[in-house]
This record gives C-alpha cells, structure tokens and sequence, in this order.
C-alpha cells in the first residue's frame, strides 16, 4: 500500500510562495494512494568452502539475481484502465532498464596457535543495461580483521570498506549538466573484546 503527497514551496527576495498544487484542469491535487503486488527479483545463490585442516579456510559464493524478473501487478481495488496501464508500463520499464547479474563474494581464514587472520571481498555488478545512466553502478567490498581467542578470553578487530559511485539526475532532461556524480565510500572498524567464565 503507497500514499504519496506534492507540495510546492518556493522562495524568492522579494516574498516567499506557499502554493497548492493542482491538476491540469486546475483542481486541487489531493493525497494520493495506490496498492500493487511486487515480485521480487529472482536469486539462485550458491557457495563452496574448503578447509585446510584447522590452519585454514576458503570460501567462495556465487549469487545469480534476475532483476529484469521483477513483475508489478495490480490489487482489485486498483484495476482501471489507468492503473493497468501504469502498471505495464512500469514492467515495460523493468524489462528495459534492468538486467541479470552474478555477485561474487570470497574469503578465507588463516590460523596460528590462538590467532586468526582473515581476509574477504565482493563485488556486485550494476543491475542496469548498458547504455543508462548507471550501467556502471556496483558495488565492491572488502574486509579484513585479526582475532586471538583463548578458553577464557577472545580480542577480534575487524576492517570493512563498501566503494560505490552513483550519477543521479533530480529531474528528467536530456540536459547532461544536470547529473550529479556521487562517490559512496563507507568504512568501519570494529572491535569485540570478551571474556569467559
């Protein structure tokens, strides 16, 4: 269920406007709301892992996600003419903007004695067609952290990074100047320190 609401408000030297938005025939736009059902893309996922031991590990998965799969379907209360009509055109849109792609995560682990020393990364392709704007929108990941662990007592610190470059356009224009470049990187450290007794 989505209700949705437009305002205007602008601001100019002289006096501020606080305006009404409306239709085309110039009545009042009330608040708006829709029902619909969504398919979720499909995602066939898999992994191996190999152990050495107890010296180390290896692990490796492998995610396949249709987003081109992704269905909008109509609710009854919603199933005019104009809401059959959005609703293909936005699977018309899905199927054009939208691609498949596999995610690929890998990591391992290292032990010596107490310690351990560990490593990962992903990397998940953009799921945009060649040709929009954010064909090149993935995201690449990687962490990495040591631990020492006892019977009484374990220390863990850990290092994790997330790099995504986005382009974002406020509104539809085939102005190219319009389109923000935005650079996404998050980093974090984590550090757990436990005792048992």
């Amino acid at each position: 269920s989505e209700e949705y609401y437009t305002t205007v408000y602008s601001v100019y030297d002289d006096a501020t406007y606080d305006k009404v938005p409306t239709d085309n025939e110039n009545q009042e736009l009330g608040p708006g709301a829709f029902e619909y059902k969504l398919n979720t893309p499909l995602k066939l996922a898999g992994g191996l892992s190999y152990q050495i031991g107890k010296a180390a590990i290896i692990t490796g998965d492998v995610e396949y996600v249709n987003y081109a799969s992704m269905k909008m379907r109509n609710e009854d209360d919603f199933n005019g003419t104009y809401d059959r009509q959005t609703v293909d055109r936005t699977n018309s849109d899905i199927e054009d903007v939208y691609c498949a792609v596999l995610n690929l995560k890998l990591g391992g682990e290292l032990r010596f004695g107490n310690f351990a020393v560990r490593a990962g990364g992903g990397y998940y392709p953009s799921p945009y067609v060649s040709g929009e704007m954010n064909e090149d929108a993935s995201y690449t990941m990687i962490s990495s952290g040591v631990g020492y662990r006892s019977n009484n007592f374990f220390f863990d610190m850990g290092f994790s990074g997330i790099f995504h470059k986005e382009k974002y356009n406020l509104y539809t224009s085939a102005n190219q100047n319009n389109i923000a470049s935005l650079n996404q990187p998050a980093y974090r450290f984590i550090a757990t320190v436990g005792f048992r007794f």
